[in-house]
Formats: structure tokens, C-alpha cells, sequence
């Protein structure tokens, strides 16, 4: 089962939004969610737009997990391409 979903809920103010957040621990994924908030969500895309897009990155950080590729720490240490 995987341990990366995209959970969606409504804030306060009736805004439907949604966000990928690790099973495991809780806890939301910060760069994936940045992304989606800063790209997608500032565009006034439709919350179908943004499951779909959050779906996506979803799969990709299962597929890093699976790859065992810390793609955080390779973000943060600006390493793109490549073996490390």
C-alpha cells in the first residue's frame, strides 16, 4: 500500500482544496504542496485541476520511494540529474 495520498477537504470559507500528504505520518509533503499552492492554485484552477495535478506528483514521489531517491534532499542540495 502506498504511503503518498491526496487528501482533500474543505477551509472555512467554502474553498475546496486538496494537498499530498505522507499516510504514514500526517504530515503534508512541503515542496509538492508548495507547488500546487503557489502554481496551480494561484491560478484559480478548478479543484478537479488540482487533484488531478496533486495525483500526479503523488505517483511520481511513490515512484521515488519505490527508487529509494530522496528527492528532497536532492532539491535542497541542487542535485537534478544524475546518480548520488
Amino acid at each position: 500500500m502506498s504511503s503518498i495520498c491526496v487528501d482533500s477537504f474543505m477551509l472555512e470559507n467554502g474553498e475546496r482544496y486538496c494537498h499530498v500528504v505522507n499516510k504514514k505520518t500526517g504530515e503534508p509533503l512541503y515542496y509538492p504542496n508548495l507547488y500546487i499552492t503557489t502554481q496551480v492554485r494561484n491560478r484559480s484552477e478548478s479543484i478537479s485541476t488540482m487533484k488531478v495535478i496533486a495525483g500526479s506528483i503523488s505517483l511520481l514521489y511513490r515512484f521515488f520511494m519505490r527508487k529509494e531517491i530522496n528527492i528532497d534532499e536532492r532539491i535542497q542540495k541542487r542535485i537534478f540529474s544524475g546518480s548520488s
